[in-house]
């Protein structure tokens, strides 16, 4: 039995973040407003590497889609001040073993039974709302 445990945590922004271009300038609609790449509120699942570094260097930059219709790639930084609350999410998954190979699972997979075929047609249809129907 293997055993596995990943840790990410959940951050909650309590700004906006702007998008910025890969150079660092800020990105505008075309009436001229900033555009937004997460709003205030936005929960960002972040990996427990990702979130460590963060509090090292003091914020992450990341690539992202513009959260408009247009879905434009940009990057988004996010300091440390910019989160509002953090949670811990931990996932655990066990894998058992089993007493077969992989090509033994495919073999079974490809050779199982196929699905019942169940009839299906408008005749059929307006039978079971008929019989529906007297039922009640």
């Amino acid at each position: 039995m293997v055993k596995t445990k990943k840790t990410s945590y959940l951050v909650k922004l309590n700004i906006n973040i702007y998008a910025e271009t890969v150079g660092g300038d800020q990105m505008y609609d075309h009436h001229g407003c900033a555009i937004i790449a997460k709003p205030k509120g936005s929960v960002l699942e972040l990996p427990e590497e990702t979130f460590e570094n963060m509090f090292k260097y003091g914020g992450i930059s990341m690539q992202t889609t513009t959260n408009d219709h247009y879905e434009n790639t940009c990057q988004a930084r996010i300091d440390v001040e910019d989160i509002a609350s953090i949670e811990t999410k931990t996932v655990s998954t066990v894998f058992d073993n089993f007493d077969m190979s992989i090509q033994e699972a495919i073999d079974k997979f490809q050779g199982r039974e196929k699905p019942i075929e169940v009839a299906c047609s408008k005749e059929l249809d307006l039978e079971f709302a008929n019989e529906s129907e007297n039922i009640q």
